[in-house]
């Protein structure tokens, strides 16, 4: 059986695991939810099988390092700079820096790299970016295979900032991390403060070199 469902990508994603989960295939359980016939207002209760995760506080969360990264450049190359919100047990925090002749994809990595450095070993944590270049690369493993190939992509040519892929995987290791993306300029007020932090830090009069 086929169904041509046009659903947003967070929509497809999430009923495609749950798919997964139950070892249905996907027209299956969205046929199994339209033959319960509920009234309009149950039927908005079932859509919560498919939401995507609300982001929560560490209260709610207890124990987990809730991240927030966002890399900003002028001209790209140009000046550019990363902002970061940390919620873990221990406070919260915010910062940013600001970097010259650099690039946004270089800003979405040193991001990513600033805030896991602050999850200890052990601790479980999820990074929230709206940068697919850092989350696809990780959670489809793309990098993993760029290290087995000696940094090279599948044709054969050069990763570029293999540098900073190698801080992000070493900042990753021996802690439990999810890489979550986040639609930018959407709204979310972490990614939105990030964004500000990262544009100010672009724009400061001291810029480090970034190599």
């Amino acid at each position: 059986m086929h169904l041509n469902l046009d659903l947003p990508e967070p929509l497809h994603e999430r009923l495609l695991a749950q798919s997964d989960l139950l070892g249905t295939p996907p027209a299956d359980l969205v046929l199994r939810l339209l033959d319960k016939n509920l009234p309009p207002s149950r039927l908005v209760a079932q859509r919560d099988l498919f939401a995507p995760p609300v982001p929560t506080g560490p209260s709610e969360r207890p124990g987990i390092w809730m991240l927030w990264a966002d890399g900003a450049c002028s001209g790209n190359p140009g000046p550019g700079g990363f902002g970061v919100v940390l919620e873990g047990p221990s406070g919260n925090r915010e910062w940013s820096k600001g970097f010259r002749d650099t690039t946004n994809n270089r800003m979405e990595l040193r991001g990513a790299i600033e805030a896991l450095e602050q999850v200890p070993v052990g601790a479980k944590a999820v990074l929230h970016t709206d940068s697919r270049y850092v989350v696809d690369a990780i959670e489809k493993k793309w990098v993993d295979g760029w290290r087995r190939r000696g940094w090279r992509k599948a044709d054969g040519g050069e990763v570029k900032n293999i540098d900073l892929w190698k801080l992000l995987l070493d900042a990753s290791s021996g802690k439990s991390v999810r890489f979550q993306w986040v639609e930018g300029h959407a709204g979310d007020p972490r990614n939105e403060r990030c964004d500000r932090l990262a544009v100010a830090a672009s724009h400061s009069s001291d810029l480090e070199p970034d190599r």
